[in-house]
């Protein structure tokens, strides 16, 4: 409906035109990146959208297949470390499909920073309001009857020394946003079960090898020894209380935020 003021209505209307097709992108990619695995889970088949866009080259499901796999799980498992924003990037006319086929350009979405957010070593965006908005995305689309359990959240870093890795306060202000968010989910009927950091001890962690560091115990390549970190105390604590503290200038990022993600924070 029109707003009696003609400049607030110029503004809504700009905002509605230039964000509802964003705000499909979004959908679709979070379709495409989480539902390609637990949409045919849930519901039997591949999340609509893809099918739209890859046709044939999505495998199809059999009826006995999605028999056996409707409602197969006990719990929904989430891992979920970053996130990023998407925008419409709409398929030019007469332009060539990619050889061989790219993920973004199926979905027609572009990817962007989050806008204000710090990155980890891997380049991944530090940005705590998405453990929220993706367990609550979760939550409502398939309603889990085991609830949602996160299966890893934490933090890279590359610590080289032991004595370094103690004091790893980064590691802990990270898992305290992350907790903070996933306790706002929960408030808002999220129907959370647990929630794992990862890792315990530093691991090999994919094509970074060793060189990534996410445990809350630190171990010496060389010798094997290991060194629980701050994060470790911080963990234990929080796990034996139920609870934890966060003052409201602890976990500041270290350079200036955007109104946008602080509004979003």
């Amino acid at each position: 409906p029109a707003h009696p003021d003609p400049k607030l209505r110029h503004q809504i209307s700009v905002i509605s035109l230039s964000s509802l097709s964003d705000v499909a992108a979004a959908q679709r990619a979070l379709e495409a990146k989480l539902g390609w695995v637990a949409d045919p889970l849930y519901f039997g088949d591949y999340p609509k959208a893809m099918r739209e866009r890859l046709g044939s080259r999505l495998p199809a499901f059999s009826p006995e297949q999605k028999r056996i796999l409707v409602n197969s799980t006990d719990f929904f498992a989430l891992s979920h470390f970053s996130s990023y924003v998407v925008s419409d990037q709409p398929t030019p006319k007469g332009a060539r499909p990619p050889s061989p086929p790219a993920f973004d350009d199926d979905l027609q979405v572009r990817r962007h920073a989050t806008p204000g957010a710090a990155k980890n070593v891997l380049g991944e965006d530090i940005a705590p309001f998405g453990m929220y908005k993706l367990t609550k995305w979760v939550q409502s689309r398939y309603e889990p009857k085991g609830g949602i359990v996160i299966t890893a959240n934490g933090l890279p870093t590359r610590e080289t020394k032991a004595e370094a890795a103690k004091r790893d306060t980064a590691r802990v202000c990270y898992l305290k946003l992350y907790l903070r968010q996933l306790a706002r989910a929960m408030r808002d009927g999220v129907d959370v079960r647990g929630y794992f950091a990862n890792s315990l001890i530093d691991q090999f962690e994919w094509a970074e090898g060793s060189k990534a560091r996410t445990g809350l115990v630190y171990v010496d390549h060389a010798t094997l020894a290991r060194v629980p970190k701050g994060s470790a105390s911080f963990y234990g604590k929080t796990a034996q209380s139920g609870a934890f503290s966060l003052a409201h200038a602890e976990c500041n990022a270290s350079r200036a935020q955007t109104t946008r993600f602080k509004l979003e924070a």
